[in-house]
C-alpha cells in the first residue's frame, strides 16, 4: 500500500470538507482529520526531513481542492456586461465557475446541477431539440454557434471569442519573427471557428492575405459541398454523419460564417478519417527534437492534410495549387486534446 499517497488523499478530502462543510461540528471534525493526516504524513519519514513545517507548506487551498480550470462566460446586453461579486474576496469578475480536470464535459456540466442527455440523432437535430426546449422554458436561452435567420446574436458573440485565438496566434507569430503566415489551415464543423479565424486574417492582411484552407470531415462536408456548386448558396449534409472527427460532425453551416468563408477561403477540402489519424500520430509521436502535441480527432486533421500533401506524390497537383513548399510558414489550430482517451491510444498505437 502506498501510505504517503493515501495520506495525501485523506488531506485532500479534509480540505474538501473544510471548504464545503457548513455545520460547525463538521468543520471541527474535518480540521481534526486534517491535523491527524499531517501527523501521519510526517511520521512516514518521507516528508519530515525535507519539509520541516508541513502545516505551512501543505496549506489549505482557498477553492476547490482538486486540479481545475476556470471557466467564464461573457454576457453582454446593450453594451453592458454582466459581472458578479465574489462573496469571499469581494472582487468582481465574469460569471463562471470551475471545471475539474479529468472529468468529462458531461460530468462537469452535471456537477453544476444540470441534466445531460445523449441523444440518438446527429448534431443538427440536437440543436433543433435544444432550441425547442429553450423556447418552451421560461427564461430559456440556447447557447451554441450554429446561426440561422432569427438566431444570430449569440453565434456572433461565440465567433468573436474564437477570433481571440487568431489574434493571440498572430501575436505569437510576431514574437517568432513572422509577421504573416503564408498559409492558414483551419478545420470546420458549422464553420464558426473557421469564419472567425479566416475573417481575422483577411482583415489583418487585406492586400496580401495568406492562402487560407478550410478542412472538413468527409462525412459532414457541408461547406465543401456548398463551395463546389459555385453559386454562393448553402448546402446541407444530412444522415448520421459518422466520423471520428465528432467535433466537426455538423451538416448545416453557420449562415454568418458562410458569408465570410465563401469570400475569403482559398480552398475547401473534404478529408476522410485517415487524414486526421495521420495528423494525430505525427503530432503525438513527433520526430526527435520536435515538441509533442496531444491533438484529438477534430484537432489534428489540418496537420494530417499538410503532411499528406507534402509527402504523397499522388497529391502533387494539390500541393502545387496550394503553393506549399519548404519556404511555407503554415499556421494551424489544434482545437482539442485526447477528448476520447481510449480511441486516442488506439489510433496512436495502431
Amino acid at each position: 500500500m502506498d501510505y504517503l499517497n493515501t495520506y495525501k488523499r485523506l488531506l485532500a478530502l479534509a480540505d474538501a470538507g473544510l471548504f464545503y462543510g457548513k455545520d460547525a461540528f463538521d468543520q471541527e471534525r474535518y480540521q481534526e482529520l486534517r491535523e491527524l493526516t499531517l501527523q501521519l504524513i510526517s511520521a512516514t519519514g518521507h516528508e519530515a526531513t525535507v519539509l520541516p513545517d508541513l502545516e505551512k507548506i501543505l496549506t489549505k487551498e482557498e477553492g476547490y481542492p482538486t486540479p481545475k480550470v476556470d471557466v467564464r462566460g461573457l454576457i453582454k446586453k446593450e453594451n453592458r456586461f454582466l459581472l458578479v461579486e465574489d462573496l469571499r474576496t469581494k472582487e468582481w469578475s465574469l460569471p463562471g465557475g470551475y471545471a475539474e480536470i479529468g472529468c468529462s464535459p458531461k460530468e462537469n456540466i452535471e456537477k453544476e446541477g444540470a441534466t445531460v442527455t445523449i441523444e440518438e440523432v446527429n448534431y443538427d437535430e440536437c440543436v433543433r431539440m435544444a432550441n425547442k426546449m429553450a423556447e418552451e422554458t421560461e427564461n430559456g436561452v440556447m447557447v451554441q454557434d450554429t446561426a440561422w435567420d432569427g438566431y444570430e446574436k449569440i453565434p456572433t458573440w461565440i465567433m468573436q471569442g474564437y477570433g481571440t485565438m487568431a489574434l493571440e496566434a498572430s501575436q505569437q507569430l510576431r514574437k517568432f519573427g513572422s509577421e504573416r503566415p503564408s498559409h492558414v489551415f483551419v478545420q470546420a464543423g458549422v464553420g464558426s471557428l473557421a469564419g472567425a479565424v479566416i475573417g481575422y486574417f483577411a482583415n489583418a492582411f487585406p492586400e496580401n492575405p495568406p492562402i487560407m484552407v478550410v478542412v472538413e470531415a468527409q462525412a459532414a462536408d457541408c461547406l465543401y459541398q456548398s463551395a463546389i456548386k459555385k453559386d454562393g448558396e448553402i448546402r446541407f449534409v444530412d444522415g448520421d454523419l459518422q466520423t471520428i472527427m465528432a467535433g466537426l460532425a455538423c451538416g448545416e453551416p453557420n449562415t454568418i460564417s458562410f458569408n465570410i468563408l465563401k469570400n475569403h477561403t482559398s480552398f475547401f477540402v473534404s478529408a476522410p478519417d485517415w487524414v486526421s489519424e495521420k495528423g494525430m500520430r505525427m503530432l503525438g509521436a513527433p520526430l526527435k527534437g520536435d515538441p509533442q502535441v496531444v491533438s484529438g480527432e477534430s484537432g489534428a486533421v489540418a496537420m494530417g492534410l499538410v503532411a499528406t500533401v507534402m509527402q504523397d506524390p499522388d497529391y502533387q497537383e494539390l500541393r502545387e495549387a496550394l503553393q506549399l513548399d519548404e519556404t511555407s510558414n503554415v499556421l494551424m489550430f489544434s482545437t482539442e486534446g485526447d477528448t476520447d482517451p481510449d480511441n486516442y491510444k488506439k489510433i496512436l498505437w495502431r
